[in-house]
């Protein structure tokens, strides 16, 4: 019983926990919905209220408050070292203490909103969670110094105290919003990651692409990419809707035989250029398959040969003499062009002398072309193996 009393006391003390969490994925979700982008001064904007549902501000506002509860634990300590171990317990008088922490939150809420750069993908966004964690040690550590003399002004100092911390942390919950809003628009702008997109109807017949941000009962929200803002749109005068995912393929730099720069890398290149020449060559000879066989791994010759070529190598001459590279003729064949090979981490069950590489590349055929990544396998550094071989998507940085 004494266990239960506990808990409904404890749960009456937390009265305030349901309302804080929706409070600030209220203020999010205005941040992430605001209908600004590219001003920097958003609180022209910031009384608006985006129609989105509750459901959103509540789901929005327990993932916030779990990611706050890091830098607020951080912060508690942080102050506690500092006033305890550095200051020696020393205490301010409340107006000097009020003067310094006005002027230190507003300081720091000056860098905090302009410094951003809404054009850039630098993720300001985790980036943000340093400023709160400024506030918070700020607020904190201006409370455990108040002079304790005149309760009353105590009282006064720690309210104020409290008040311009919760201010900045409005703000500071509110821009992670915004700033939430640019890296997906970003992620359009820069051509990196994925996005989901949609195609909105309207009932005149018009159509306008939008960033997908939210579908509710009553709107749709997105980000116009021709007006380049938010987008509301009632949902009653919407006549179709369609979604799709696009994933936007990596950028990768061409290997530059030439490039002092790409010296130590002709090696891994020059394994991938053998497997198309053994494949493209038009009468394979017996000594031509060992020669191949001795550039893959062991690994890669059971996926891709069925383990034929440890078995006999004139019976995989023969089938390769029979088959064509992607049931294709040689003459469609144009080439390679291949990317600058990537350091790719070892496996955990590989030695310590083991070494791997990725690269990309785009093979040119008649009216067609393909993108693979070959994985290349070393134990010296110097010659390598293919180990493994997939169909990808990228683009060559022009």
């Amino acid at each position: 019983m004494e266990s239960i009393s506990k808990f409904f006391n404890l749960m009456k003390e937390m009265w305030y926990a349901p309302f804080t969490i929706y409070l600030i994925g209220f203020f999010y979700v205005q941040g992430a919905f605001s209908p600004y982008l590219s001003e920097k001064v958003i609180f022209e904007s910031i009384v608006y209220v985006t129609p989105v549902s509750y459901t959103l501000y509540i789901a929005n506002g327990i993932k916030f408050t779990c990611v706050l509860i890091f830098p607020l634990i951080i912060a508690q300590l942080v102050s506690y070292g500092i006033s305890k171990y550095i200051l020696k317990g020393k205490k301010f008088d409340g107006p000097v203490l009020l003067a310094i922490t006005t002027a230190s939150m507003f300081v720091t809420g000056c860098l905090q909103f302009y410094t951003i750069d809404f054009n850039s993908s630098f993720s300001f966004f985790k980036f943000n969670f340093v400023y709160m964690f400024i506030y918070l040690t700020t607020g904190f550590l201006s409370i455990k110094l108040i002079k304790s003399g005149n309760k009353t002004i105590k009282l006064f100092c720690t309210l104020y105290v409290y008040l311009l911390l919760v201010i900045m942390l409005i703000l500071s919950v509110y821009l992670s919003g915004l700033l939430a809003q640019n890296e997906i628009v970003n992620k359009y702008v820069h051509k990196k990651g994925n996005i989901q997109s949609m195609l909105v109807t309207d009932d005149d017949g018009q159509q306008v692409s939008l960033l997908r941000f939210d579908i509710n009962n009553d709107y749709i929200i997105g980000y116009d990419l021709t007006a380049k803002k938010m987008k509301i749109m009632p949902k009653d005068k919407v006549k179709k809707i369609e979604t799709s995912n696009y994933t936007f393929p990596d950028e990768k730099y061409k290997f530059d035989p030439d490039h002092p720069a790409h010296a130590g890398d002709e090696t891994v290149i020059q394994s991938v250029n053998n497997y198309y020449n053994y494949l493209l060559d038009g009468d394979i000879s017996d000594k031509d398959t060992r020669e191949f066989l001795s550039n893959l791994t062991i690994e890669f010759k059971f996926k891709y040969f069925n383990g034929i070529g440890d078995i006999s190598s004139e019976i995989l001459t023969k089938r390769m003499n029979n088959e064509n590279y992607r049931g294709k003729e040689v003459k469609d064949f144009y080439g390679v062009v291949s990317s600058v090979p990537e350091t790719q981490e070892p496996k955990k069950r590989d030695a310590s002398n083991v070494h791997y590489k990725k690269v990309y590349v785009r093979e040119f055929w008649k009216s067609q072309s393909f993108d693979v990544l070959f994985t290349l396998k070393s134990s010296d550094g110097q010659h390598w193996l293919i180990d493994n071989m997939d169909e990808t998507s990228f683009n060559f940085v022009q």
